[in-house]
Parts: C-alpha cells; sequence; structure tokens
C-alpha cells in the first residue's frame, strides 16, 4: 500500500462537491495539474469563503469585504494563469459586495505593444478603415520602431488621422482593462477623428475676426466702452491658481479688480480659459455691458472664436461664449502680455500674504503704479 501511495495521490482530485467544505484561498480546487491553488493574495473574508458561494455568479451572501469605497465600484484580480481564472467583485451601496469567478479566453499571440497597435485582428480592422497600409510588410518587433516606420510610409494628409486613431486605440484598452468597457471599432475611430477635427477648429485663425491686436502698451478703450482685462498665475508647489481682473472705464480711471485662489493644477490654456470664466461671471454679476474682454492667450482667443467642440478645455470655452451672450455687448480681443500687466499683478497678488480680495472705485496699493504706467504711455 506504501507504494502506491504516490502513485494514488498524483491521479487523485479534491471532490469539491456542492463546495461548502472547500475554501476558495486554501483549498485546491482549480483544475491545474501543477499547482491547483489560488496563487492571488485576498482578502480575508474572500479567502475563508467557501467555493460554493462562487458557484452562484450573481450574490455572496456576506457584508464582511470592506475597503471598497462608496457608491459603485468594479474590479477583477487574477486567481490562476494557467486556466485564467479571474475573481470578479462588485460593490454597491444598495446591495453591499458581491463576486464570482470566470475564465477569459487565453490568447495565443503573446499580447505585446506591437501585436496590440498592429497585428491585433481590430487593430487591422481600424488601419484598413483609415486607408492606412498593411502591416504585413513591417519586418521589425518594436513597437516604437513600427510607429516611425509608418510615419515614413504614410502620406503627409493621412499622418493626423494616424497619431489620433494610435491615441484612440491606447485610450480604448485602458478603459477595457481598468473599466471593462467593450472595444467598438467605430466608437474609436469617430472618438479619435472628433477630437482631431475639434483641435483643428480651435487652432485655425478665423479670417472674419483679426486674430491678435499688435499692441506692447495698455490703451484706452473707444468712448463709451469698458476694458476688462485679466490673467492667471500659477504656482505649482501649492497645486493653487491665482485669477485676478482689472476693469476701467474709456478714460483710464479705476473702476473695480479682484483676485480669488483656485486649488488644482492645469494647464496654461485651461487656467487662463477659468479665470476668463470667473471674470465674467462676476462682470455679469455688475449689469455691466459694452466691455472689451483683453487677454493674452492666443490658443484661448481661437478657441472662444472657433465653433465647440468635445474636450475638457473645450467645455470651459463654451462656458465662457454662455456668458459673454448674457452680457450686453462684449467683444474678446487678444493683446500682448505688456499690455496686460494690471491684471498679471492682481492675479499674483493672490499668493501673497494679504490674499484675495474685490477692490471698487479705490484701487488697492500694489496697483496704483501699474495703472499710472498704463495711463502715461
Amino acid at each position: 500500500m506504501l507504494e502506491v501511495q504516490s502513485c494514488l495521490k498524483e491521479g487523485c482530485r479534491r471532490a469539491v462537491g456542492d463546495g461548502n467544505e472547500t475554501m476558495i484561498g486554501s483549498g485546491p480546487w482549480l483544475p491545474v495539474d501543477e499547482n491547483p491553488y489560488v496563487e492571488t493574495d485576498l482578502h480575508q473574508s474572500v479567502y475563508e469563503a467557501p467555493v460554493s458561494f462562487l458557484m452562484n455568479m450573481q450574490v455572496y451572501g456576506s457584508h464582511e469585504i470592506s475597503g471598497f469605497g462608496i457608491g459603485t465600484r468594479r474590479g477583477h484580480t487574477l486567481l490562476n494563469h494557467v486556466t485564467g481564472t479571474l475573481l470578479w467583485w462588485l460593490w454597491t451601496d444598495d446591495l453591499g459586495p458581491e463576486f464570482g469567478i470566470y475564465k477569459y479566453r487565453r490568447r495565443s499571440v503573446e499580447e505585446s505593444g506591437l501585436h496590440l497597435f498592429a497585428f491585433c485582428p481590430e487593430a487591422a480592422r481600424l488601419w484598413s478603415k483609415l486607408g492606412m497600409p498593411q502591416n504585413s510588410t513591417y519586418g521589425g518587433n518594436r513597437v516604437d520602431d513600427w510607429f516611425f516606420w509608418v510615419i515614413n510610409t504614410l502620406h503627409a494628409s493621412l499622418l493626423p488621422n494616424f497619431v489620433m486613431a494610435v491615441w484612440g486605440m491606447w485610450c480604448s484598452r485602458n478603459d477595457s482593462v481598468w473599466k471593462w468597457v467593450v472595444f467598438y471599432l467605430n466608437t474609436v475611430v469617430q472618438r479619435a477623428l472628433l477630437f482631431l477635427d475639434s483641435w483643428r477648429s480651435a487652432n485655425e485663425v478665423q479670417a472674419c475676426q483679426p486674430a491678435y491686436i499688435d499692441e506692447g502698451l495698455w490703451s484706452k478703450p473707444v468712448q463709451g466702452r469698458l476694458k476688462l482685462n485679466m490673467d492667471a498665475a500659477l504656482n505649482e508647489n501649492s497645486n493653487l491658481l491665482g485669477f485676478g481682473w482689472v476693469l476701467r472705464d474709456d478714460n483710464g480711471n479705476f473702476l473695480a479688480a479682484k483676485n480669488m485662489l483656485m486649488p488644482g493644477a492645469f494647464m496654461v490654456k485651461e487656467a487662463k480659459a477659468l479665470c476668463i470664466r470667473e471674470a465674467l461671471s462676476w462682470l455679469k454679476g455688475t449689469c455691466m455691458g459694452g466691455v472689451d474682454v483683453e487677454i493674452d492667450s492666443q490658443i484661448v482667443f481661437n478657441a472662444i472664436s472657433s465653433p465647440s467642440f468635445n474636450a475638457v478645455f473645450g467645455f470651459i470655452v463654451d462656458d465662457i461664449k454662455n456668458l459673454a451672450e448674457e452680457i450686453d455687448d462684449v467683444k474678446f480681443c487678444c493683446v500682448k502680455r505688456s499690455a496686460n500687466c494690471a491684471a498679471d499683478s492682481v492675479a499674483r497678488e493672490a499668493f501673497s500674504v494679504s490674499g484675495c480680495g474685490e477692490w471698487l472705485d479705490c484701487p488697492p496699493s500694489f496697483l496704483v503704479n501699474v495703472l499710472i504706467h498704463d495711463l502715461m504711455n
């Protein structure tokens, strides 16, 4: 009997049965000859739960699992690399935790970066849809070399579409891995090309409106109008934005100024767009109209003068356009930074010890010299 013991063990497999006697974390229940145990570190409540709970693919009736946060979250973890067995979990406020297992289809080809972008069947369909050359002629094994090989092969008119399609595939892959969003070829193509068209629209200079007023010095508005200068300052150490704006009449007299702080790390164009939005919201509250709004960002000015587009920056620009329509007679102008010194000073003062404030009729002391300099020139 002792002689055949090892032979019997090799041919035996634990009978899971109804799963009540076999634990998920400690039992040899996976159908893998080399190692039938779960390899991944599990939450203690999952580790000690019986396999029978996994047989119900909908609900695991325990509220002991914690740490998944508030609201609804979902995720999965790989239990065994050989079989491709995964544990999925879902947390909702109403139902609490739920989890189960499933097997994903193992791929016969290693999913490298080159496979993802060049040779995956979905990628091949994408390149065919965009009229790109066949990747079968590429003989390398590096995704970066493939990328530049395609760039050198394509006609210049197709390059923007190619770059945006690569970006779209990367975003779709991230959505698939982290959010379980199903890949749809048409959605990827439409999203990438829509973003490209929106970017072009935002950066093309409109022929019907001057894109830049070549003035290096501040000048008074025409008679009967007001002028509102605004600017944003960034403090990278504290992740704060300082907004500031100054309102003057047609004689150059100071009417009002305000600055404020906003937390967050933004690109320069986004920071300036947010400042314009806040300044227009403030201007709307004053019930004043007939205002020339001067900004020193060519990109933001072009975006305001262009059709709407889908992006975070585009949504801010849409807010600016909507606010401008609600104020009587607002005109946007783009000027050099040297003509926007007053607004810059007010924005930077938001980071000082004195902090933020609002000044009416009488300018703050730190701004007096800047206002005088603008009038003298």
